[in-house]
């Protein structure tokens, strides 16, 4: 794990941040999926949460690095650049940074020490359940962790590699969508959406220590299309 800021404050906003300020450190101390755990393998990936640019590799040891996706000689882009061994280099200058952010070789002078100053912003990482998780700005008095996902490690669910979708609303209307069953029978009838069953049944929210967990049932219109999709070589495919 990546070295964790002391306080929240002390980390500064992204440039061109479209959040207020009490929203983005009130978001920014959560911890977020930012990558597929196998996207992660043999070259850096480039990432953005809420507004900030970061970029994501793993080291020959297997450790994940997650630095703020900027160059601090010239503001370059890392993503530009390249990994070599446990090394990012920048393609500007080719300077070059360790898994803990500091900056290792500067080719234009190379007989000099490397000033202490050249360090990129890393983050807190975690790896669990085929997910790789950051946060940008932990606050030991007001502390969060990564959520309780169980599904995550029981074989019998199978998560989706699909793109991330680019969406043009709010962090709290984008969780409204997830939460909402009521669209199920509307927006997804190519798959299990039944238009059979738009009334929304009564359901339990049950508060856990991590959060809330609810079991909601729903008869999918297309089983054949939801199982097939899930797990192809499902033997019960034939009896649907």
């Amino acid at each position: 794990m990546s070295a964790v800021p002391e306080m929240s404050r002390t980390v500064p906003l992204p440039h061109h941040c479209t959040y207020s300020e009490a929203e983005w450190r009130a978001l920014a101390r959560h911890w977020y999926p930012i990558a597929y755990s196998d996207e992660v393998v043999s070259k850096p990936l480039a990432r953005t949460l809420l507004d900030q640019p970061l970029i994501v590799y793993r080291t020959t040891g297997r450790q994940v690095v997650v630095a703020r996706d900027l160059c601090i000689h010239r503001g370059v882009p890392l993503r530009l650049g390249w990994q070599e061994g446990d090394e990012l280099v920048c393609a500007y200058h080719g300077f070059r940074y360790g898994a803990d952010g500091q900056c290792t070789r500067v080719p234009a002078q190379p007989d000099l020490p490397v000033p202490k100053k050249l360090c990129l912003e890393t983050y807190a990482v975690i790896e669990r359940g085929g997910l790789i998780w950051t946060c940008l700005a932990p606050d030991p008095s007001n502390s969060s962790t990564v959520p309780d996902w169980p599904e995550l490690e029981d074989p019998t669910f199978r998560m989706l590699h699909d793109p991330p979708p680019e969406w043009d609303v709010t962090a709290g209307r984008q969780l409204e969508n997830f939460i909402d069953v009521g669209h199920f029978s509307w927006i997804h009838t190519g798959t299990f959406g039944n238009r059979d069953l738009p009334e929304v049944a009564p359901y339990d929210v049950v508060r856990t220590a991590t959060g809330f967990h609810v079991d909601y049932p729903y008869l999918a219109a297309n089983p054949r299309v939801v199982v097939a999709r899930l797990r192809p070589d499902d033997p019960t495919l034939d009896g649907l």
